[in-house]
């Protein structure tokens, strides 16, 4: 009996120190904010490989403020965006889109360097870079002075996500612009901005976001008066739709747009309307 209890004993002894070093299993934290954008940016969500996505923003160039008879703000212009990405690999995506403001067309890489980890890695890790081309028609002192080259702008970014809870997940976006042309003789060609941006769920399939960019560059340049860029909005969103309403004060829908060239004022209700529907394809 006595080697008996000592043969028990020493199992269960060596049975709890294998429990100990048995390592524990973790898991990628997924739909950290659910859908592929924040407002008038990405966030750190990543296409499934083969999965294609369709983008199609509006953005109305009339304000909110305007009133019943200019259906506030909904009379006005407005800059339509369309956007197909695709997913190469789990943490590649590549697209290309059309702006109907200046005709613009532009091209976007998307690579996944870290996924957050569940008892791991506390933060997600994404770098996006894109080249967007000017293609509006030049008035005649345009063409005889500029060049193609001139058409051209460049965004580089690196976005840091991570989701605290079930309910919130906050997210930073350094990002620096460069264009070939600016309007102004003061102004920089090459821009660096501080992007920050949150996700509250408050239903299982409707969030509240909110998004700032903060341009580290003269608020007044020349004749212009310039904001940091400022937006709220409420998604809704299921597996393979979102749907997103928003208000911010610029119309444009790049980088290379609402960054450098936001002329309104968010507060003193120089705020635009906009809408934008996503669809995913598994290809």
């Amino acid at each position: 009996m006595k080697n008996i209890a000592k043969i028990v004993a020493l199992m269960l002894i060596t049975g709890s120190i294998w429990a100990q070093q048995e390592p524990v299993e973790r898991f990628p934290v997924y739909e950290t904010f659910r859908t592929y954008y924040l407002l008038n940016g990405h966030t750190t969500e990543m296409l499934a490989k083969r999965d294609l996505l369709l983008n199609i923003s509006h953005r109305f160039n009339g304000y909110t403020s305007e009133g019943i008879q200019e259906l506030f703000g909904l009379d006005g212009s407005a800059n339509i965006r369309l956007e197909l990405m695709y997913g190469l690999t789990e943490n590649l995506d590549v697209g290309f889109g059309r702006s109907s403001f200046f005709k613009t067309y532009d091209g976007t890489v998307k690579y996944r360097l870290v996924q957050q980890i569940e008892q791991g890695v506390p933060f997600s890790l994404v770098l996006l870079g894109n080249t967007a081309i000017r293609t509006h028609e030049w008035s005649e002192l345009e063409a005889a002075s500029l060049e193609r080259k001139h058409r051209i702008s460049y965004q580089v970014q690196a976005m840091v996500s991570s989701k605290v809870s079930e309910f919130l997940s906050i997210q930073l976006m350094p990002t620096y612009i460069h264009r070939n042309l600016v309007e102004e003789l003061e102004e920089e060609n090459g821009i660096m901005s501080l992007g920050a941006g949150a996700s509250v769920k408050f239903a299982p399939s409707v969030a509240f976001k909110v998004e700032y960019y903060h341009r580290f560059s003269e608020a007044n340049i020349g004749a212009k008066s310039l904001h940091h860029a400022v937006g709220f909005g409420i998604d809704i969103a299921n597996e393979r739709h979102s749907y997103q309403l928003h208000f911010t004060n610029n119309t444009g829908l790049i980088g290379q747009e609402f960054i450098p060239n936001t002329h309104d004022n968010f507060w003193n209700n120089q705020i635009h309307f906009g809408f934008r529907i996503v669809r995913r394809f598994a290809l």
